[in-house]
C-alpha cells in the first residue's frame, strides 16, 4: 500500500510538472508541448476541447490539383505578383482547420483559409485594412469566421466603396456584432448578425456546402514579408482559432461626426427596406448600378459625400482614429501596425481555463432558462 501510495503521488507530480511545463512555453507552443502532447494525459488536457467536435474531426479533403487550379484561376491573389510571395500548402492527415502552430520558434506561422473564400466572396491576398482591424478587433482567426461573415464583411465593404463613404470599423460594429454559440458540442464558426434596429442588408444565411472540409495552408515563400506578418514578426491579427473572441459593443455617443453623418444616412435609405446581400456578391458592378440608382444617381452621391467632408473628425490622438480609406490596396506593402481604441491582445496560442469554458456554458444555460 506504501509503494501505491508513493507511486500515485510521483505520478501526479509528474503529471503537475508537464502540465506547468507546457504553460510556461504557452508563447510559442513547442518541444514541451509536444512531449505533453504525446502522453497519456492528452486527451484530459486537449488545447482544443473547446472546439466543436465538427471542426476537430473533419479532415481536409482538397488536394494538390486543387491548389494548383486556384492559384492558376487567379482568385486567390490581388495581383499575380503578390503570389510569389506566398505558397499554397496541404494540411497532413493529422492537422485540422483549429489548429495552432506547435512549433513556432522552428517553423514560420502561417494562415488557415477555405476555399470558399476566394471562390464565392471575392476575399483577396493581401486582405484590406479593413478586413485586418475587423479580424483584430474580434481577436478571431480569418478561418474561424462562417463565410457568411466574411460576406457581410465584404458587402460592407462594397457598398461603402460605391457611395464613396470612408470605411470604419466603428460604424461596421454599430450594426454588426458576433452571435459566439458555444454548447455542449463547444465552439464552432463565428457569425456576425445585425444589431437590434441596425438593419441594412436583409438576412443573409447561405450553407456554402462543403467549405468546412476544403482547407489549406497560407505560408510565406522564404525571404518574403506576408501581409499578416509585421517587420518585427509579430501577428498582425491571430492566424489560429482562438477562444477569446470578442465583439466590440459600439454606441452612437462615440462616433465622429463623419460617422455618424453614414449611419443616419446608411439607416435613412435602408433601415426599413434591407439591401439584398446576395445581389451585391453576386455581381459587383451590377449591384453598384443598382444602389448608384437607388440613392438618386452620381449627383446625390457627391452630394452626400460633400456634406460628410465639411464635418469636423475627431482625431484620437493616442492611436488609430478607425477610419480608414474604402480602396483596397492589392499590392502595396501593408501598414506598420497602429495602436487600436480598443486594445485586443492576440492570445491565438493560449487554449481557455476549464473553469472558462464551464462559465460560458452556465451563462448561455442561464440566458435560455429565462
Amino acid at each position: 500500500m506504501f509503494i501505491n501510495l508513493v507511486f500515485s503521488a510521483t505520478s501526479r507530480f509528474a503529471q503537475k510538472m508537464v502540465r506547468r511545463k507546457v504553460v510556461a512555453t504557452n508563447e510559442h507552443i513547442g518541444t514541451s508541448n509536444e512531449a505533453f502532447l504525446t502522453s497519456s494525459h492528452f486527451q484530459k488536457h486537449d488545447l482544443y476541447t473547446w472546439v466543436a467536435e465538427e471542426v476537430k474531426n473533419t479532415p481536409s479533403t482538397i488536394t494538390k490539383k486543387d491548389l494548383d487550379e486556384l492559384k492558376g484561376s487567379g482568385v486567390i491573389f490581388t495581383f499575380d505578383d503578390v503570389g510569389n510571395n506566398y505558397s499554397l500548402t496541404l494540411p497532413n492527415q493529422e492537422e485540422r482547420l483549429c489548429h495552432i502552430n506547435h512549433h513556432a520558434k522552428n517553423v514560420p506561422d502561417w494562415m488557415w483559409m477555405y476555399e470558399t473564400l476566394f471562390t464565392c466572396l471575392g476575399v483577396r491576398i493581401p486582405f484590406s485594412d479593413f478586413q485586418q482591424d475587423v479580424l483584430k478587433l474580434c481577436g478571431c482567426a480569418p478561418s474561424q469566421m462562417h463565410p457568411n461573415s466574411w460576406a457581410i464583411i465584404r458587402g460592407f465593404e462594397l457598398l461603402c466603396s460605391f457611395l464613396d463613404f470612408p470605411i470604419s470599423t466603428r460604424v461596421f460594429f454599430y450594426f454588426f456584432n458576433f452571435a459566439i454559440s458555444f454548447g455542449a458540442c463547444g465552439q464552432g464558426f463565428l457569425s456576425f448578425q445585425a444589431n437590434h434596429n441596425h438593419r441594412i442588408f436583409n438576412l443573409f444565411e447561405e450553407s456554402y456546402h462543403g467549405f468546412k472540409e476544403k482547407y489549406f495552408k497560407v505560408e510565406r515563400v522564404s525571404g518574403s514579408q506576408p501581409f499578416f506578418m509585421t517587420s518585427e514578426n509579430e501577428k498582425r491579427f491571430n492566424l489560429y482559432w482562438n477562444f477569446h473572441v470578442a465583439s466590440p459593443k459600439i454606441e452612437l455617443k462615440g462616433m465622429n461626426p463623419i460617422e455618424r453623418d453614414i449611419i443616419h444616412t446608411l439607416l435613412g435609405l435602408w433601415n426599413d427596406n434591407p439591401l439584398d446581400l446576395r445581389m451585391i456578391l453576386a455581381d459587383v458592378q451590377a449591384s453598384k448600378n443598382v444602389v448608384v440608382k437607388m440613392v438618386g444617381g452620381t449627383e446625390a452621391i457627391t452630394a452626400m459625400r460633400r456634406k460628410l467632408g465639411t464635418n469636423t473628425i475627431s482625431t484620437n490622438t493616442e492611436g488609430r482614429d478607425m477610419i480608414s480609406s474604402s480602396t483596397i490596396h492589392g499590392n502595396l506593402s501593408p501598414p506598420e501596425p497602429q495602436k487600436s481604441t480598443i486594445d485586443i491582445e492576440i492570445l491565438d496560442a493560449h487554449p481557455p481555463s476549464s473553469s472558462l469554458v464551464r462559465k460560458k456554458q452556465k451563462s448561455k444555460d442561464k440566458r435560455l432558462n429565462q
